[in-house]
């Protein structure tokens, strides 16, 4: 969905932060990247960070998603799928500092988008849901990539054809007790409420990524 919330392209910044940095684990841990709601948006970020997370997550990229970036110095990925300049742009006024690219675009589409994100520091994502996707993200040079699935064992299949390629999962549906299957196979994992809300999670943080 791209965003719709306006802004002012001459007041654009390029991002400072480094996601890929922030979640790259060389799959020796994982990195826990928390999807906050919208809804009290900066203080979920202050508590995440807190948590000891290293990056964060939003699904759409609006005013929220703006308090949030300015309440700690976490990277922000954007879930919104970014397919026009102005996604892109949307996405970095609002905080993003990196986002996915529409996996339903053609090449050249893509990477017009990509080079529009790049333009203000910000990561470009390629999304894979098929071993084809990650395989044709890998043969155009991408140095990181998000990879969807229903569960952890698709997550896993995705995840083992991105060679060394940098693996963000984005699970497609709750994943506490599945976590540790991810460990070792990619990354990062994007966690919903239904992992960074309950009880222990700065525990569970120190345990998957030491």
């Amino acid at each position: 969905m791209s965003p719709t919330h306006p802004f002012d392209v001459a007041t654009l910044v390029p991002s400072s932060r480094d996601l890929l940095q922030a979640v790259r684990t060389g799959r020796k841990g994982l990195a826990l990247v928390p999807c906050i709601a919208a809804e009290e948006a900066a203080r979920e970020a202050l508590r995440m960070a807190e948590s000891g997370v290293t990056a964060l997550a939003m699904r759409e990229a609006s005013p929220a998603m703006a308090a949030a970036a300015l309440a700690t110095r976490l990277p922000m990925l954007s879930l919104a799928l970014v397919s026009t300049r102005e996604d892109a742009l949307a996405a970095r006024a609002h905080g993003a500092d990196a986002v996915v690219l529409d996996h339903e675009q053609d090449d050249a589409e893509r990477e017009a988008t990509a080079s529009h994100a790049r333009s203000t520091r910000m990561v470009a994502l390629p999304l894979a849901r098929t071993r084809a996707e990650v395989e044709r993200a890998a043969a155009h040079g991408a140095k990181a990539l998000v990879v969807q699935a229903a569960n952890a064992g698709g997550l896993v299949a995705l995840a083992s054809a991105a060679g060394r390629l940098v693996v963000i999962a984005w699970p497609g549906g709750p994943l506490a007790d599945d976590l540790q299957t991810l460990r070792g196979a990619v990354d990062a994992v994007i966690v919903d409420v239904d992992v960074w809300g309950a009880t222990g999670f700065e525990r569970l943080v120190s345990e998957v990524n030491p």
